[in-house]
């Protein structure tokens, strides 16, 4: 399955739904962008880094955490998943296979997107997302 707008993780899901127009909000509306933006959260050697909140950081880590949110919902839907980059003209594709079962997928995919509507609560007003 290549995946490379939110939205296809399952458009029929009304929490993908929900997530995909939270995301786009959040300038992540394609999969390789989630990808780069959850990269930040490892160092080198694929160790979880210490995140230091601001208010000039805490827009960057709500993309963080919510790219962590996607990934793991993607992978609660499907065993499999590609996303596709472009690299030097050439289509190129990453794949994700399901790392663990995929209902723990579910659990971690709910609790980072907690995290994250938590913490732009927290450092922006609700105006910002138009209500």
């Amino acid at each position: 399955m290549i995946i490379n707008r939110i939205i296809e993780i399952d458009p029929s899901d009304e929490v993908i739904q929900n997530l995909a127009r939270f995301t786009d909000f959040l300038g992540l509306s394609e999969m390789y962008e989630v990808i780069m933006s959850a990269e930040q959260l490892y160092d080198k050697n694929n160790n979880k880094v210490a995140i230091f909140i601001t208010e000039d950081t805490a827009w960057e880590v709500v993309r963080m955490i919510m790219s962590a949110a996607v990934l793991n919902f993607a992978s609660w839907k499907h065993p499999v998943f590609e996303v596709e980059f472009i690299i030097e003209g050439k289509k190129e594709a990453m794949v994700f296979n399901r790392s663990l079962p995929p209902e723990q997928h579910k659990e971690y995919a709910e609790k980072y997107f907690t995290q994250a509507m938590d913490l732009f609560g927290s450092y922006f007003p609700a105006e910002d997302l138009g209500h």
